[in-house]
């Protein structure tokens, strides 16, 4: 890839992995449109910077859930948190280590793509009429990462599905964005694992890498803002709209 393809993809992968609009089905859209021919591992080079975004972000609730995890206390909120974020990735480890060939076929179907972000775009929409009236536990956090299993289909925003199931089960919006944010992290690890033998690195990874990062952690910023404002739903009207002119045009 020529340089400035790699900036264009660095920066769509570190806008829309955090922003509820699908960053699979938004790379899969850009490399459509520009001729622009990415694998499979370059794609998750990309998500390793916005990985390292999030980390970065909620290093110091990390360090808390980790110190708390590990004292086998699950009285502690931190502590209970780490149980729930082992039993919300179980259902992602399942479907995509059986069904991971189906769904990078599905990359390439830019059909399947449309569908998915008008789907996307129909739950966010339903958050507007969400009520805080449950707090996160260990039912609602599974439910929660069959939902982000769900988002492996390119076109279905993991932040989305997941923040979206957490609000309309009655979890507190931002409590469920930062447990989505937090959970992504198992996920997009095993990601990486699954593909470590295929990496190459080089110059361009870097720079994708670098790109992706720091977007990412802009991006993260910018959403929680978004959040507390009670805007989340709005992202559903652009999902809705670029799933209906991607599906007709």
């Amino acid at each position: 890839m020529e340089l400035i393809e790699v900036i264009i993809l660095a920066i769509v992968q570190g806008i829309t992995e955090w922003l509820p609009i699908s960053s699979s089905g938004h790379l899969v859209i850009f490399q459509q449109l520009f001729n622009i021919q990415a694998s499979v591992e370059f794609n998750l080079i990309l998500h390793i910077g916005t990985l390292l975004a999030v980390v970065v972000f909620f290093r110091e609730k990390l360090i808390k859930i980790l110190k708390d995890f590990f004292t086998f206390d699950f009285k502690k909120k931190n502590a209970k948190m780490g149980l729930w974020i082992i039993f919300a990735t179980i259902p992602i480890v399942i479907i995509g280590f059986f069904f991971k060939d189906f769904f990078e076929y599905l990359f390439t179907n830019m059909t399947i793509v449309s569908i998915a972000l008008i789907f996307t775009g129909i739950i966010l929409l339903l958050t507007k009429t969400a009520k805080t009236r449950n707090k996160l536990n260990i039912k609602n956090s599974f439910l929660i990462g069959v939902a982000q299993a769900l988002a492996i289909i390119p076109g279905i925003s993991r932040s989305g599905i997941t923040i979206s199931t957490g609000m309309l089960a009655g979890v507190k919006k931002q409590e469920v964005a930062e447990f989505s944010f937090i959970l992504s992290i198992p996920a997009l690890i095993g990601a990486v694992v699954l593909k470590l033998n295929d990496f190459v690195f080089g110059f361009e990874e870097l720079v994708g890498l670098i790109v992706s990062f720091v977007v990412g952690y802009l991006t993260i910023a910018f959403l929680l803002n978004i959040i507390k404002k009670g805007k989340f739903w709005l992202f559903g009207i652009y999902c809705l709209l670029l799933g209906l002119f991607l599906f007709f045009f």
